[in-house]
C-alpha cells in the first residue's frame, strides 16, 4: 500500500487560490502537497515566472521551465486579468469558494482595484487572505521594492554569513522567499484553525524582512544583551568565540567532510601514524577545552594532513562507528543518489503526458502516515482548466469564453 492510499490528504477538503510570485509561489506548492485544490491564477498568457530557467533541453519556452515545474506541481491553472472589470466580476465569483488566498502584490494594488480584504470579506467572512511581501502591509518601508537579496540584507540574514575577512555573502537560492513562503503556509494552517472556532478568516500579513530576522537565532540576541555584532565565522560554529580558527570543515580525497571539532579520531590518526602530538594523554584532554588561537591552528593542520589520506566516504563511516559525527559535504550528484534519501521515497516520479516522459522531482520533506501528502502531478499548463472552472464550475458558455478570451480578460 502506497503513503498515497493510507489516509486522505489533510487538506483536500480546501481550495486556495493563488495570486503569487517568487516570493509566495512555495506557499501554495506546499498547500497543494497537503491536498489543498490551489488554483493558479495567471495573466493571459501565462505567468511572468515562466519565463524563468534553466529550461527543458535548454530551449526556453513557457511550458519547459523547470522552475515552473518544480514550483507548481499539483496545481490548477486559469487565465483572468484582474486590472479588467469582467476579470474582477469573475474574481469575486471564484472568491466565494475560496478558503484561502495567497497574494504577493505589492500592499494597496488589490485594494485599488476593488479586491482588497476588506471587500472579498464581505462577500466571503471566511476567506484566509494570506499576504507575502518583502517589508508587509504597513510601516515606513511599505512601498519600498525588494528582491530575495534585499529582504535577508535588511533583515540581517546576510551580515553573519562569510568568513571574518571577507563582505556578507548570500545565501544559496532564494532563501527568503522560502522562509516568506514557509511561514506563510505555517500562518494559513493557525487560521484555519481559528476559523473552525470562530467561522471568521482573517488577513495575514507575511513581511519576508522580518521572516528574515527571526531566522537568525541567537545572532539577534547577541547585540541586543551584549551590544556587540556577532562577527561572521566562515565554517565555525557561532558558539565559537571570534578569531577562533577550529573550523567543521575538512579535506578528503574526494572532497569535503563536515567534522565535530571537540570529538576527534585520535585512536585512529595514531593508528594511521598521523597523530603526532595530539595522542599523547595531555592533549586528548585539551582538544575538549577551549585552546589557543595558535594552538586551534596547529590542531586543524593535524587533522587536514591526516582527513585528505582517506576518502569521503571511509572518514564517514569509521567516525560514525565510533560514534563521532563526521558527514559528508554532498554534491548535488550526490544528493540524488543519497541512500537515506531513496529509503524515505524523497525523489518521486512525475509524469508529463504532453512530452510522454517521466520526470524525477523532490518530494515532500516530511512523512504523514495518517494523511499523507498527495501523488505529486506536473505543474499546469497555461489555462490548462479554464474550462473546468468557468464552464462547468461557473457556468459559461464557450461563445461567452472566447469573448472574455478575445477581450483579454482570460
Amino acid at each position: 500500500m502506497t503513503e498515497q492510499e493510507k489516509g486522505k490528504a489533510p487538506l483536500d477538503d480546501l481550495r486556495v487560490l493563488d495570486l503569487a510570485d517568487e516570493k509566495g509561489v512555495y506557499c501554495g506548492k506546499v498547500l497543494a502537497g497537503l491536498g489543498a485544490e490551489v488554483i493558479k491564477i495567471e495573466k493571459p498568457g501565462g505567468d511572468p515566472m515562466r519565463e524563468n530557467g534553466p529550461f527543458y533541453h535548454d530551449t526556453p519556452d513557457r511550458e519547459r521551465s523547470l522552475y515552473w515545474w518544480h514550483f507548481n506541481t499539483n496545481k490548477k491553472s486559469i487565465t483572468l486579468n484582474l486590472e479588467t472589470t469582467d476579470g474582477q466580476l469573475i474574481f469575486k465569483r471564484l472568491i466565494k469558494t475560496a478558503d484561502i488566498m495567497v497574494e504577493t502584490y505589492d500592499p494597496g494594488y488589490l485594494d485599488d482595484l476593488g479586491l482588497g480584504y476588506e471587500e472579498l470579506s464581505k462577500i466571503n467572512p471566511g476567506l484566509i487572505m494570506t499576504s507575502i511581501t518583502h517589508f508587509g502591509q504597513r510601516g515606513p518601508y511599505r512601498n519600498y521594492k525588494g528582491s530575495d537579496i534585499v529582504d535577508l540584507a535588511m533583515g540581517g540574514f546576510m551580515y553573519p554569513c562569510g568568513h571574518p575577512d571577507t563582505p556578507p555573502l548570500m545565501a544559496f537560492a532564494e532563501q527568503g522567499y522560502h522562509t516568506g513562503s514557509n511561514y506563510g503556509a505555517i500562518a494559513s494552517l493557525f487560521a484555519l484553525y481559528n476559523r473552525d472556532m470562530t467561522e471568521k478568516g482573517q488577513h495575514i500579513d507575511i513581511p519576508i524582512q522580518t521572516c528574515a530576522a527571526f531566522s537568525i537565532e541567537f545572532s539577534n540576541l547577541w547585540y541586543i544583551y551584549w551590544g556587540a555584532m556577532l562577527p561572521r565565522r566562515g565554517t565555525r560554529h557561532g558558539s565559537n568565540p571570534p578569531g577562533s580558527d577550529l573550523g567543521h570543515i575538512s579535506e578528503a580525497k574526494d572532497g569535503y567532510v563536515c567534522t565535530f571539532p571537540g570529538i576527534m579520531p585520535i585512536d585512529w590518526m595514531e593508528a594511521d601514524g598521523m597523530a603526532e602530538h595530539l595522542a599523547s594523554p595531555e592533549w586528548r584532554e585539551r582538544i575538549y577545552s577551549r585552546l589557543s588561537p595558535d594552538e586551534e591552528k596547529m590542531f586543524v593542520e593535524i587533522r587536514n594532513r591526516w582527513s585528505k589520506t582517506h576518502t569521503k566516504a571511509d572518514l564517514v563511516e569509521g567516525c560514525q562507528n565510533m560514534h563521532i559525527p563526521w558527514t559528508p559535504i554532498n554534491t548535488l550528484e550526490e544528493v540524488c543518489r543519497d541512500q537515506q534519501l531513496k529509503h524515505r521515497g524523497f525523489f518521486v516520479e512525475v509524469e508529463h503526458p504532453e512530452l510522454e516522459e517521466t520526470f524525477t522531482y523532490p518530494g515532500a520533506a516530511s512523512k504523514m502516515h495518517g494523511t499523507p501528502w498527495i501523488k505529486p502531478k506536473r505543474a499546469p499548463l497555461i489555462g490548462e482548466h479554464n474550462l473546468e472552472i468557468y464552464e462547468k464550475e461557473l457556468g459559461f458558455s464557450k461563445e461567452e469564453l472566447a469573448l472574455l478570451a478575445t477581450g483579454g480578460v482570460i
